[in-house]
């Protein structure tokens, strides 16, 4: 799904004629790639959509780091006993595994967001921040874990806090958490039942 979609639910959640009546967000070609000139010279539609797209992000990064972490796998090669963590694919959040080329875990240190090892080549699991979404981009549901309607209360609770109105951000920071754990939960008790012949 593209951003532009969750956004739409979310104005349409929260009611925000200036996005709804305006022409931007049913503009498939429009998009934000330069946040700082809208904040400075866009309209109140493109304003509050830059907001609401700001919004989103942090949100993904929330779900990404503290309920459904993102793992992917990497081959490294380390040469003088280090290597950038920085030089990965993507943005590391947390390194799960490495194994040498024999499958065996090496031991290590990470400094400064460097990898101290030894020499070789090496496969790395981690869990990564995911990068920033732009109108256009194309979601992570995080494994079908993640719908529309949980990611536009996600935007709903941090669009209300920095609007000031507390209480709906409030309301809408119960819903996400409460789809969160629900969908944490059910993940658990999936059973796989063998249909029975008779």
């Amino acid at each position: 799904m593209k951003l532009r979609e969750i956004i739409k639910l979310s104005a349409i959640i929260l009611n925000l004629d200036d996005v709804l009546n305006g022409t931007k967000i049913y503009d498939e070609t429009y998009d934000i790639t330069n946040e700082q000139n809208v904040i400075k010279n866009g309209t109140v539609e493109e304003r509050t959509l830059n907001l609401l797209m700001r919004c989103f992000n942090l949100v993904y990064s929330e779900i990404a780091t503290d309920y459904f972490p993102l793992i992917c796998q990497e081959k490294i090669t380390v040469q003088n006993g280090n290597y950038k963590l920085s030089d990965l694919e993507n943005r590391l959040y947390k390194l799960v595994k490495i194994e040498d080329e024999d499958y065996k875990e090496p031991k290590f240190k990470i400094y400064d967001n460097v990898l101290y090892v030894k020499n070789g080549t090496y496969t790395i699991v981690y869990s990564f921040v995911p990068t920033k979404c732009s109108l256009n981009s194309e979601v992570n549901n995080f494994n079908g874990k993640i719908v529309d309607r949980i990611f536009a209360y996600g935007i709903n609770k941090e669009y209300c806090f920095i609007s000031g109105l507390y209480e709906e951000a409030e309301s809408y920071r119960l819903k996400f958490e409460d789809c969160i754990k629900l969908c944490k939960s059910n993940q658990k008790n999936l059973t796989l039942y063998k249909r029975r012949w008779i």
